[in-house]
């Protein structure tokens, strides 16, 4: 690439002489290989990754997810002083040379996914998916809310309970959205962390309510759902089954930008049964 440093070392080597009693110092310049300006960002970025991983491992979900967001956070910051405060890089760039802010990773909870892949057929990592009818999306949709009342196919949960799902139909930076005091959170790898710790898979169940819908003109797919199970808290509750829906947005690739949740009761309730199921 052609934004760089060039770093000179300066090494003295000094000639003791005795010429008429006059002692004469020798001067030896030496140039050091190029440093690629955009290998010390990303060394930089990388190191934010790994604080990152470290936070996903805390047992407690909520003091995870509090420490996934201030790391986030920092991430964002530096990204936006090396955007908007050029004077901090432009020293050095060589002359005429701007930082392309696209060659820029992401923060962490907006990466692409290396975990929470689901294994089935058009799941697999690798390319978006992009350019898909809307039914074909829906279609997709339907497959991650899995079999687990089928009695036919082989019994696969919803990736509400998992956090497995086929993220090549999502923007890696979608915004989830709903009722949840912790919503709204953006990012496909955050979410989905979070999404699979907070229910017992064993003892925990997501179905879809009637059929999948969607609209090909305003480009959303649309689920009413029902969710019930154990919850990954200290004291396991056992939650009643709530309904709800989500609505998927699309963007003009055909991937969700937005995955937009509401629950048909509110959000004191919810909280209640977790204290007293």
């Amino acid at each position: 690439p052609n934004k760089f440093m060039i770093g000179i070392r300066c090494s003295n080597k000094i000639e003791k002489a005795s010429r008429n009693g006059v002692i004469i110092a020798s001067h030896r310049i030496e140039t050091v290989p190029q440093i690629d300006l955009m290998q010390q960002i990303n060394y930089k970025f990388d190191q934010i990754e790994h604080l990152y991983i470290k936070a996903s491992k805390i047992p407690c979900p909520f003091f995870r997810r509090r420490a996934s967001d201030i790391i986030d956070n920092i991430s964002l910051t530096f990204r936006f002083l090396l955007i908007r405060h050029k004077t901090i890089i432009d020293p050095f760039l060589g002359e005429g040379m701007m930082l392309d802010e696209n060659l820029l990773p992401d923060c962490p909870g907006c990466r692409a996914l290396g975990r929470h892949i689901s294994s089935e057929q058009y799941s697999k990592i690798g390319a978006k998916l992009k350019g898909l009818e809307v039914h074909e999306i829906a279609n997709l949709i339907k497959h991650d809310w899995g079999t687990i009342h089928s009695k036919t196919e082989k019994k696969r949960n919803s990736y509400y309970i998992t956090g497995k799902l086929n993220s090549r139909i999502y923007r890696d930076d979608c915004l989830f959205d709903g009722p949840d005091p912790d919503m709204p959170v953006r990012g496909l790898r955050k979410y989905l962390a979070a999404a699979s710790h907070l229910f017992d898979h064993s003892k925990s169940y997501g179905k879809i309510i009637g059929d999948v819908q969607y609209n090909s003109d305003l480009r959303y797919v649309q689920v009413r759902w029902e969710i019930g199970g154990v919850l990954m808290l200290p004291w396991r509750p056992k939650v009643k089954p709530w309904t709800g829906q989500t609505i998927y947005h699309l963007d003009k690739n055909s991937l969700i930008h937005h995955h937009e949740e509401s629950w048909d009761i509110s959000v004191i309730e919810a909280f209640i049964s977790t204290v007293w199921p």
